[in-house]
Formats: C-alpha cells, sequence, structure tokens
C-alpha cells in the first residue's frame, strides 16, 4: 500500500495546520534508487482513550509519502471519541480491531500476529512520527547490516506539540543503560520482523513497564541494538500518559527481582540491577509513597540482604513509620539547617579571607 497525498485524506480540524495537519512528507518513488523495492513496514499503533491526541499519530503515518507499508491500529476498549476518528480514516488503514479494555501489551501482541512487513514499528497514540521518518530509516538500512532494532532520537513535547526536553537516549547501545529505565523509546524504533517470528512477545502482566522487559529480554538473547543518527520521535508527555510511581515500582521490581534470579548475567548488569533497586526505594520514599516503600524495601532486603540495601534506605526504613508529615518537617528542618551551615560557611571564608589579605599587606 502507498501512503496517500493530503487532498485524498479528510480535512483536519480548522484550527490545525502545519505538519502533519496541512503539510506532507515529499512523495518517494515506487522503488529505490538502486532499483530494489522499499522494505515493507507495519505500523502497529495500540490506542485506548487518546482521542484528544490520535488523529495526529495517524495523520503522521498516512502524510509519510512512502510507498509499501501496512498500518494496524487496535483499540483497546476506548470510551472516548477515538471510534469515530477511527471511523474518519478506515479506509486509510489496513486492519483497524476493537478489542475489550485488556492493556497495551495485549493490544500489541494481537496486532503482530497479524503484521506482514519485514519491519514493525510500534507507536503510541498520543506520539507521532516526523515528517520523511519512514524515508529516513529506509534509505539508511543499508548502513546498519546486522540490526535487529533499529531506534533514533526523540524529543519530549507537551499537549500543544511544543518542545520540553530531549529524551536520554543511548549510544552505543549497552544492556546496563537499559536500567533503571530504557533509555531508548518505541517513539522512534523498528523492529525486524524475525524477532515476531521467532516467537518474542510482550508480556502481558505488565501494563506500565512492557516496553522495558521486552526490550531486556530481547537483548539478553543477543539482538543487535543500532542507533541511527537523524531518525526521530516525539514522545508527548501529560498528565493522562505518566503512569503513577506506585505501578511502574511494582512491576519495575518484578523485572530487576527476576533478572537477579537469571545466574546468566553479568557482574556489571547485576550491580546496574541493585542500584536500579535502590532507586526504586528511593523513588517512592520521595514521592512519600511510605506503605508501598516498606513494601519495597523488605523485598529488596530478601533479594539483595541488609548490606546491599544500604543504610539510607534502612534508616528511611525506620524513619517511614513517623508519617508523611513529620518526615516533610524533618525535611524542611534538614533544609534550613544545611542553608545556614552554607552560609556561617562562606560568612567565615570571607572574614578570614579579608583577614588574610590585611595581614599579607
Amino acid at each position: 500500500m502507498h501512503c496517500p497525498t493530503l487532498k485524498k485524506l479528510p480535512p483536519p480540524p480548522l484550527n490545525k495546520t502545519g505538519w502533519p495537519w496541512t503539510e506532507e512528507s515529499i512523495p518517494l518513488p515506487e522503488v529505490m534508487s538502486d532499483g530494489s523495492r522499499w522494505p515493507k513496514l507495519s505500523v502497529v499503533v495500540p490506542t485506548y482513550n487518546q482521542g484528544s491526541y490520535i488523529e495526529q499519530t495517524i495523520r503522521s503515518v498516512l502524510l509519510q509519502g512512502y510507498p509499501n507499508y501496512e498500518y494496524i491500529i487496535i483499540d483497546d476498549g476506548s470510551t472516548d471519541n477515538t471510534p469515530q476518528i477511527l471511523k474518519k480514516y478506515e479506509t486509510f488503514i489496513t486492519y483497524s480491531i476493537r478489542q475489550d479494555n485488556r492493556g497495551a501489551a495485549s493490544a500489541l501482541n494481537r496486532a503482530l500476529q497479524i503484521v506482514t512487513g519485514d519491519w514493525i514499528a510500534w507507536q503510541d497514540s498520543d506520539d507521532y512520527y516526523p515528517s520523511n521518518h519512514f524515508r529516513i530509516f529506509a534509505e539508511n538500512l543499508k548502513n546498519l547490516n546486522n540490526a535487529d532494532i533499529v531506534y533514533g532520537a526523540i524529543e519530549c513535547i507537551n499537549e500543544e506539540n511544543k518542545f520540553l526536553r530531549n529524551y536520554p537516549v543511548i549510544n552505543p547501545f549497552t544492556i546496563e543503560n537499559l536500567l533503571p529505565y530504557p533509555q531508548i523509546g518505541h517513539q522512534s524504533l523498528f523492529f525486524k520482523r524475525k524477532i515476531f517470528d521467532e516467537s518474542n512477545f510482550f508480556n502481558e502482566t505488565f501494563y506500565h513497564v512492557m516496553d522495558l522487559d521486552f526490550f531486556l529480554r530481547l537483548a539478553l538473547k543477543g539482538y543487535r541494538f543500532c542507533f541511527l543518527k537523524g531518525m526521530l520521535g516525539y514522545y508527548r508527555t501529560h498528565p493522562a500518559s505518566m503512569s503513577s510511581t506506585q505501578f511502574w515500582v511494582q512491576e519495575g521490581s518484578r523485572i530487576y527481582t527476576g533478572l537477579l534470579s537469571n545466574p546468566t548475567i553479568s557482574l556489571s548488569l547485576r550491580k546496574k540491577v541493585i542500584q536500579s533497586i535502590r532507586w526504586s526505594c528511593l523513588s517512592c520514599f520521595g514521592s512519600f509513597k511510605l506503605d508501598l516503600f516498606r513494601k519495597v524495601v523488605r523485598n529488596t532486603v530478601i533479594h539483595i540482604g541488609i548490606k546491599e540495601t544500604g543504610l539510607e534506605i534502612l534508616a528511611k526504613y525506620l524513619l517511614s513509620f513517623l508519617g508523611e508529615n513529620i518526615i516533610r518537617q524533618f525535611k524542611s528542618i534538614k533544609t534550613n539547617y544545611a542553608y545556614w551551615v552554607q552560609m556561617v560557611t562562606q560568612y567565615r571564608m570571607k572574614l578570614f579571607g579579608n583577614y588574610r589579605k590585611r595581614n599579607d599587606t
């Protein structure tokens, strides 16, 4: 299937201009410059109640000007206006499937059972691609001979598509830098078809860290991750997109402790896992998820022992029983104390510095 032109798509909302509303990518010829066919791309989008953003996601795929792709959207039981938007673009979507709400991992796995592309992209329905994204990927594949996963840079944006910051993407790839959270993202990433032909799918018991789990499993199996300079994706951050600390830590802890039980992991990866477990504990304490914090600390002691858990975490474990209000007061006192120590130190330096200067003269 060839991407449609801007003129063939339904008109955008009246207040929308620019990419991908009133602009399109440069249309590509039917074959590449060497006469070979363009690799077939399968773009998979799971969605749930993202009616505010999914139309932009859809158009950023359809207006790539790419001549060989398929587009699969799995609606995971949306109750907002998502079905109406999908209906609007249904003639341009290869498969639009609706299922009961079972989570993004389930939706992805369902789509991956029917993909036919050489390379598969997974995009969330509140994120989107820049123009010419598919062309940049396809034209550079010849320079990535042994790549199984190709990933690029990511920019974080807000609800109004305004740039916030660059996402910390790792280059070159190391498995250690997938922890405590993955420093690559599916907003700018393609999987080789053979990964799924070899029965690698998403773990449907994860709802918040399924990408971390999947990337780690692929890396441990030896699949090759390659960074492609010039390829970019947009990752939208907004209140509805942010996983809560509670669920992220609970699922992340399952992954970390699972890695520790794997006797084949390297010493460097084991060290990073332990650092990640500590980070999870401190994240819970810092966000005052005190019941969860104590649960995670107890689990940590069981898996890595008291010594590797560390005195700081154990001290905060005891402190957590005093309650949030007391901890906040303690932090305030500690902050004020540190401030006054700094002020006194600076004053002493200034006083004695001037005194030395006078003596020197």
